[in-house]
């Protein structure tokens, strides 16, 4: 009973020293990479991740399958028991049949990550991305493409990159070289063709896009990822500035927001509006950094631009639109974007990476965007510039029906201040009024409320929306009614059968007159 530790703390410094010394390194490496799941929107780490490991020597950054474990369990032989297996959380990602890797109790991973753990397994953020990023690349350089910790390398390596200081990314360096050299242009190929588990966090050339090799695609992803000594070396071993099927290195750059890789390709002669002729995909400079939402960067690339070309202004105008940087968007405007246009061949570069909603299929113009994503800052600057709130998109749709159908009193109020026309028809419906009455949908009280505010009392006694009132009488709520004799509308008798309706009528009940008035 002496002989048995007094302390947990004791109890896993006893587990540790037990562990054979060729193991050490090993064992240390699967805590690290343990201590990083929570990196892993898809889940936690698998056994046979963990165990791949193994075949790799960290002292020389090498990789042999042949010292692969022939039984991947038998990393619990070497890591004792600070480890099991558990139920992996249920996610649209996972697995669920597959079991993941585990410490065996939090207290072991507080243990760890302490100053009270032994030296050579202690666990600190730094370390760990420092020694799973150099995994990875071992990995991504020299393993199988079927190895199974092939696709958290691919995904993850920059994560835990990125999340290092400059000294210890050094550190890196030379591996990360390697990635980029020309004889592993098959590899680098193959890394951002293939598809990903996680899309949300890393984006990848789709599957349909043919990738080229060579320095050139190197450039491209390099610029991407923001690597600046990359970007130097490709450069200077021949790469062109301007010459990827991927679009433009210059606009990588832009999309990661990364000024040290913009300024180093503007110095290279990097074409801050190159013509849209004979591009593949990708985007533009100027887009792209409209996308990134930072002012200094679309400041940077205006200021070399020498003449700017109308559809680069039309393509940025709609990127900071959709972003919402009300600062990025007065720029554009100031450089002379016209307002009143409806977007559609290029559309699809723009959004690309977010939802896809029919603003990709049809025309759209800046207001009607800005609408969509309820940003009632940026639809305030474009009605003060000059935007028409009546322009429609290219399936008819209008500012003020959008905005009533988004339900934002706010930017419905704006709009009619700067001259929506609440007497528009819209959808087979008489006016506005009517439709947001109708709308298979309940519209929020306090959206029909500033509509009805707008409605002058000439209307209301040429019985412009009587139709609408007849309708309210036979679906709405008695406070709705009572918004509408607020405007000025005469108190009258419901229909018999109004209190029957549950919810708002749709148009073909009215069809049938189930319950006309």
């Amino acid at each position: 009973m002496d002989s048995l530790p007094k302390s947990l703390d004791l109890t896993y410094e006893r587990i540790l020293f037990q562990i054979p010394e060729e193991d050490a390194h090993h064992a240390s490496a699967v805590f690290n990479l343990l201590s990083c799941r929570s990196f892993r929107v898809e889940g936690g780490i698998s056994l046979e991740e963990a165990a791949e490991i193994i075949a790799i020597d960290l002292a020389s950054d090498s990789y042999d399958a042949k010292n692969r474990l022939n039984d991947p369990s038998d990393i619990f032989s070497i890591c004792s028991t600070l480890l099991i297996l558990q139920p992996r959380y249920v996610s649209r990602y996972t697995d669920s049949n597959k079991p993941e890797l585990s410490f065996s109790h939090l207290s072991v991973e507080e243990y760890l990550e302490s100053d009270r753990a032994p030296p050579s397994f202690r666990i600190t953020p730094d370390g760990a991305n420092a020694m799973i990023a150099r995994i990875s690349l071992v990995i991504l350089l020299y393993a199988d493409f079927s190895s199974p910790f092939f696709d958290y390398a691919r995904i993850y390596w920059l994560v835990h990159a990125k999340a290092l200081n400059q000294k210890m990314y050094m550190g890196l360096e030379p591996l990360v070289q390697r990635l980029f050299d020309d004889s592993n242009m098959d590899r680098l190929q193959w890394l951002w063709t293939s598809p990903s588990s996680n899309p949300d966090l890393f984006y990848c050339v789709t599957d349909s896009c043919q990738v080229p090799s060579g320095v050139c695609a190197a450039l491209y992803h390099a610029s991407r990822l923001g690597f600046p000594s990359i970007c130097r070396t490709l450069l200077a071993n021949g790469a062109i500035v301007n010459d990827s099927d991927l679009g433009p290195p210059l606009a990588a750059a832009c999309l990661g927001g990364h000024k040290v890789v913009i300024e180093l390709l503007l110095d290279h002669g990097a074409e801050p509006d190159p013509k849209l002729a004979n591009r593949v995909s990708g985007h533009l400079p100027l887009s792209a950094a409209c996308r990134f939402g930072d002012p200094e960067l679309v400041q940077l690339l205006l200021k070399k631009i020498v003449e700017i070309n109308v559809k680069t202004l039309r393509l940025a105008l709609l990127e900071a639109v959709h972003s919402g940087a009300v600062e990025i968007v007065n720029l554009i405007l100031e450089k002379g974007a016209e307002l009143n246009f409806r977007e559609v061949g290029d559309v699809g570069l723009l959004l690309d990476l977010n939802a896809g909603w029919y603003f990709l299929e049809h025309p759209v113009t800046p207001l009607l965007l800005a609408i969509k994503e309820e940003h009632e800052q940026v639809v305030q600057l474009l009605a003060k510039n000059g935007a028409d709130v009546n322009y429609e998109g290219g399936v008819g749709e209008f500012p003020l029906a959008l905005a009533v159908e988004s339900q934002n009193e706010k930017i419905v109020e704006l709009l009619l201040q700067h001259g929506a026309d609440i007497n528009r028809g819209w959808d087979g419906w008489y006016n506005v009024l009517e439709w947001a009455i109708t709308w298979g949908e309940p519209i929020k009280e306090s959206v029909i409320g500033v509509l009805l505010r707008h409605v002058s009392h000439l209307d209301v006694e040429n019985l412009c929306y009587d139709s609408a009132y007849t309708r309210a009488l036979g679906i709405c709520s008695e406070s709705v009614i009572q918004l509408f004799e607020a405007a000025g509308f005469p108190r009258r008798p419901r229909p018999p059968a109004w209190k029957k309706l549950v919810g708002p009528l749709r148009i073909d009940q009215w069809e049938l007159g189930e319950y006309s008035a």
